[in-house]
């Protein structure tokens, strides 16, 4: 579902989530968000919302740092589906499988 139409989506949610998911390579990083919507019968629906990618780095750059960009890059992400949607999120979830993210918390 593009946003306008889960916008108008019109089923009575209990619970909204935004899942965010990044990863980055020595070629590129990108990043991925998905609803996970569960309405009041208890029907979970997963869509995906929107991705960036980016390929062909231009400049060599070290693989924390590209980790670190992929994780800003879901974080915005995350941020604009917030303001695009007309609904109430409950919850925004980050994934990575980065253990240097870990550490510059």
């Amino acid at each position: 579902m593009s946003l306008d139409v889960l916008s108008q989506h019109h089923f009575e949610n209990r619970f909204a989530e935004i899942h965010a998911f990044s990863d980055a390579s020595s070629v590129g990083y990108g990043s991925a968000a998905y609803t996970r919507l569960v309405d009041i019968h208890g029907m979970i629906h997963c869509s995906f919302l929107m991705g960036k990618a980016i390929l062909d780095l231009i400049k060599q750059t070290t693989m924390p740092c590209l980790q670190l960009t992929a994780a800003t890059v879901a974080v915005r992400l995350a941020r604009l589906i917030i303001q695009e949607l007309d609904m109430c999120i409950d919850s925004i979830f980050y994934y990575t499988n980065s253990n240097i993210l870990l550490v510059l918390r």
